[in-house]
């Protein structure tokens, strides 16, 4: 088992490698990714993400395409869904909802309603110490690195490199909609200030804007 799971990494890195060395278009590689995620490059990507602290996750998550993001999330929730068979009905559809709205990001970038809509039922169906599932792709505290995550994390920053000034941070929270918390910040509190910003990967299931950093600097 071990070895066929190795296999699958190896093969999802190839692919990665061909179309790197290649220097193929944007939309070329769009079409590998699409291949490579029958060779499970979305949970073998989860997992290396997984290893990362949540804000250096977001600056990464940040730089690839949208169908692959799309494909993390679907990741993060059906492991959770698997993780947790006590979750009532009501729970799952609000989960199944998260899913059908990361879905439609496909198709149009108006989703301020349908997340407004997504932060009340989860509010009202989650507890407190739940409901970052819906705000932070992966677990809250990183998980152990092995050699397979650190070579699919290094393959993905060179196919997608930072291009920010280390002189500015990237922001890291989304001001309208604070997931930092005490876990992973000590000041849990977004705060709108000089960071470089981006039009997603904050707040709800990371399509909200990044405008501010978490207990701002420190």
């Amino acid at each position: 088992m071990r070895n066929a799971v190795r296999h699958g990494v190896t093969l999802a890195l190839f692919a990665t490698s061909l179309c790197i060395s290649a220097g193929v278009s944007g939309s070329e590689r769009l079409d590998h990714l699409e291949f490579a995620d029958r060779l499970n490059l979305a949970p073998v990507t989860y997992r290396a993400l997984s290893t990362l602290d949540v804000a250096s996750r977001k600056a990464l998550y940040r730089k690839l395409p949208a169908p692959l993001q799309g494909q993390l999330w679907m990741t993060h929730f059906k492991e959770f869904l698997q993780s947790h068979p006590e979750l009532t009905l009501t729970q799952r559809s609000v989960l199944y909802e998260a899913i059908g709205l990361i879905t439609a990001r496909q198709e149009s970038d108006m989703l301020d309603g349908p997340i407004s809509e997504l932060r009340q039922r989860s509010l009202t169906a989650f507890s407190t110490a739940d409901i970052s599932i819906f705000g932070t792709l992966g677990p809250n505290v990183p998980v152990a690195a092995t050699a397979d995550t650190d070579a699919v994390l290094a393959r993905l920053r060179s196919a997608y490199p930072s291009g920010v000034s280390l002189m500015i941070p990237e922001c890291n929270c989304s001001a309208s909609s604070n997931f930092c918390d005490t876990v992973t910040n000590p000041f849990p509190e977004c705060e709108n200030t000089g960071c470089s910003r981006s039009d997603v990967g904050c707040g709800w299931l990371w399509l909200q804007a990044c405008n501010g950093i978490c207990g701002g600097w420190i």
